[in-house]
């Protein structure tokens, strides 16, 4: 359920099986979660969430969907680098605005 009083995470990634387990762990961990595979979620300032992950892996630029985030909002962003990400990609969405990058494969509860 989304704006349960839980904190909700806005999981942004086109890979279904990545998200599929990441929805999993965030929901037993009692997190609400919302998962939009493009980024127009994240952009829209009427739909609330309370921290977003961006996978590095998206068609689009990871990096431009968080620097336009942060033309409105100060949400915490944590990205995910997928194993073909490079250094200069994760440094890229710390420019951006990320506030923390994990790396996948991961552990699940990491």
């Amino acid at each position: 359920m989304w704006r349960s009083g839980a904190v909700c995470a806005l999981v942004v990634t086109e890979r279904a099986d990545w998200c599929e387990s990441a929805v999993a762990a965030l929901e037993a961990d009692g997190f609400a979660v919302r998962t939009d595979p493009i980024g127009r979620d994240l952009l829209d300032p009427a739909i609330p969430f309370d921290v977003a992950i961006v996978d590095l892996a998206l068609s689009a630029s990871a990096a431009g969907l968080v620097r336009a985030l942060r033309a409105h909002s100060s949400v915490p962003v944590l990205a995910v680098a997928p194993p073909v990400a490079t250094e200069a990609d994760v440094l890229a969405m710390y420019a951006a605005g990320a506030d923390g990058c994990l790396s996948r494969p991961g552990r699940q509860h990491e």
